[in-house]
């Protein structure tokens, strides 16, 4: 399991494993002006091209950039699991927590990724419990985080 740094969302993935090949990098970079990032588009880090992540319609070429980005990316094996109970997974849990402070959400993209087990936005404070003994780890999440797509 790893439990990565907070993002005012929560997230868990489902057991994720690498396919063992070799992949591009990519970027995203500030807009003209400086004042965001461009998230219309990636930008390939060992070619510089810039690619659509929304190509208008027509557009064969963006649209190619944008099919090999989307290929290259898929970079996972998601592994096939039945229940909330694993024992000697192959693959990795990943787990970002929410806002602990309760201060700041996020409204999520719309569609869920393909490798996410569970990515409510609670819109509430997150404070869970994890314990383990020996090689067995257990989380728990408040009542009202299961209620809204969180798990246990």
């Amino acid at each position: 399991m790893v439990l990565q740094g907070h993002d005012h969302t929560y997230s868990r993935s489902k057991l994720l494993y690498g396919d063992g090949q070799t992949h591009g990098t990519y970027e995203f970079r500030l807009n003209a002006d400086g004042s965001d990032y461009d998230w219309d588009n990636a930008f390939n880090t060992q070619t510089d091209e810039k690619i659509p992540l929304y190509p208008e319609e027509g557009d064969t070429a963006g649209t190619a950039l944008h099919n090999a980005f989307q290929a290259d990316n898929g970079c996972y094996t998601i592994e096939d699991t039945t229940g909330n109970t694993v024992v000697n997974p192959k693959g990795t849990l990943y787990m970002t927590a929410n806002s602990a402070s309760g201060s700041k959400f996020y409204e999520l993209i719309p569609t869920q990724q393909d490798y996410c087990q569970a990515q409510p936005e609670l819109a509430a404070q997150l404070l869970g419990h994890r314990h383990g003994q020996r090689q067995l780890l257990h989380h728990h999440l408040p009542d009202h985080c299961r209620r809204q797509g969180g798990g246990d």
